[in-house]
């Protein structure tokens, strides 16, 4: 954590503070354009979301901030075993557009606490979601969780053809609990990626980015009650795990990972243009347990991720259509060692007597979205319809027994958005839904110990049918040289199978929160 006192004020430079710092930009959005940035900057800038940092460089919304404060709650008994079915929690964030002449800025800064009621299996923060070396315990306890997050991208023009730029996201949380034995987590992850775009001939523009993915999180388990020893689960995949049992146990865990990406914007006239991404990252994390006392490795995670995505776009008087592809593979191999303890002169460590892969799992999924936009004069959406469709299938084994699961899931989505004003308030008012159909689905848990009470649940989960409906209202005025906003949304996602796993089968959830433009 101490190598980032270097790196933080450098992030810091590129948040919405230095956004606003100086230099006379374009300041004539109208207030829709504002309300609405999101919708405006992804109708009109058909790079929006990119990972390239230049994707900023003619950002259509030219300048703002916005102050955000907001409430989410959840509750049900439909969700991963490792995860809570009773949560909620706070937050605040400052976000910052700026766009000078030369020069664009974009940056956040994020604040989020968070509760979780009764979640157990899972120590980690940051840790990959695909990696299968989990620190756990098995004692449902509530989790205290806050998180801090700065973000920050700068595009400048070198010329007519040369636009570069870099982006920086640094994360960093703390999770504990009160309850024997008590967990103590603290992880971070920093990003850095710098890029470049060359308009090779007009309307044709090639770009490149590459960057580093650094992680480290540190847990730990004490215990009031120094005379208990509680299990701690060394898990390697499919609820598979080394038993370690003690009053206290420490894990550190590190990764760096590298991602390269190459992306084409093809303008094929003022209102037709497309935007292709390829990416492909190399993903690494180690862990090491028993602090400065021993040194047990906990296993190392390696995933090989290619992404390929691709937005058509037309944006004519009064209408917008967009066409978005997305393709993924991750290709996950988790190495485990083999260790013995040795006790020398009272001092015991361990000794790696083999390693060998232990733990395999190949996801890959696609899809593809269509959105419709209906815009007013300004070009700012007035009523927005999507519809998306995906398909996602996973291979997990885990030796040397051969436990596996496989499945296969496709998912469609829709929404309508309707925007509108009555008298000087901007209103909006939209519902979505989406459902997730199984395909197919197999397993062999034979023989494993943690069958029921673990690796069952979250297959089950991981492969189930659902469908959720949501609904969200919104609300803008303007108050002098403010804009003043409020929102309510709310939904439920209701499971069509499992029975045999969930008390119930529907998870609600309602978030609410009040916004400051200015």
């Amino acid at each position: 954590m101490r190598k980032l006192s270097v790196i933080l004020p450098f992030v810091t430079f590129l948040s919405p503070v230095s956004a606003f710092a100086g230099g006379e930009g374009d300041n004539s959005n109208s207030l829709p354009e504002q309300i609405q940035y999101k919708d405006y900057n992804f109708i009109h800038n058909v790079e929006d979301g990119s990972l390239n940092p230049v994707s900023i460089i003619d950002i259509p919304v030219s300048q703002l901030a916005i102050l955000n404060a907001g409430y989410r709650w959840q509750q049900g008994d439909y969700h991963n075993i490792d995860a809570s079915g009773h949560s909620d929690g706070f937050g605040v964030d400052v976000y910052g557009i700026k766009r000078l002449e030369r020069i664009s800025f974009e940056g956040s800064v994020e604040y989020f606490n968070e509760t979780d009621r009764q979640k157990c299996w899972n120590s980690t923060l940051y840790q990959s979601k695909l990696n299968p070396f989990v620190l756990a315990d098995s004692e449902p306890s509530d989790y205290d969780t806050e998180r801090f997050r700065v973000s920050g991208r700068v595009a400048y023009r070198l010329s007519s053809k040369f636009v570069v730029g870099v982006n920086t996201v640094y994360n960093v949380g703390v999770m504990s609990d009160e309850k024997d034995p008590r967990l103590e987590t603290k992880g971070m992850r920093f990003v850095l990626n710098p890029g470049v775009s060359w308009e090779m001939i007009k309307g044709y523009t090639l770009g490149l980015t590459g960057g580093l993915n650094l992680f480290s999180e540190s847990s730990k388990y004490t215990c009031v009650a120094t005379a208990v020893n509680y299990p701690f689960y060394l898990m390697s995949g499919l609820g598979t795990y080394f038993p370690q049992s003690n009053s206290s146990y420490t894990r550190d865990a590190k990764g760096t990972s590298w991602f390269a990406g190459g992306d084409m914007r093809m303008k094929f006239s003022d209102s037709m243009e497309d935007y292709l991404q390829v990416t492909y990252s190399h993903e690494f994390e180690s862990a090491k347990d028993g602090g400065s006392t021993y040194q047990f490795k906990g296993g190392d995670y390696i995933n090989n991720v290619m992404r390929v995505s691709n937005r058509f776009s037309i944006t004519g008087e009064g209408m917008a259509h967009n066409v978005s592809l997305r393709a993924e593979t991750n290709d996950v191999k988790g190495k485990w060692f083999d260790q013995k303890s040795v006790t020398v002169n009272g001092s015991t460590h361990y000794e790696v007597m083999s390693s060998s892969i232990k733990h395999k799992q190949t996801l890959t999924s696609f899809g593809g979205d269509y959105r419709l936009d209906l815009l007013d004069k300004a070009g700012v959406p007035t009523l927005t319809v999507g519809i998306g469709a995906g398909y996602l299938s996973s291979d997990t084994k885990n030796y040397p027994e051969l436990y596996f699961s496989k499945y296969s899931l496709l998912d469609v989505t829709a929404g309508v958005m309707k925007h509108f004003r009555v008298r000087n308030v901007r209103l909006g008012v939209g519902v979505n839904g989406g459902y997730v159909g199984k395909l197919s689905s197999s397993y062999d848990f034979t023989g494993l110990e943690l069958e029921k009470e673990y690796t069952m649940p979250m297959f089950a989960y991981l492969s189930s049918s659902a469908y959720s409906v949501n609904g969200r209202v919104q609300a803008s005025i303007p108050v002098g040289s403010f804009i003043v906003g409020a929102y309510v949304d709310g939904g439920t996602t209701h499971c069509l199978d499992a029975e045999e796993v969930y008390k119930g089968k529907n998870m609600n959830r309602v978030n609410c929160g009040v916004s400051l433009t200015f």
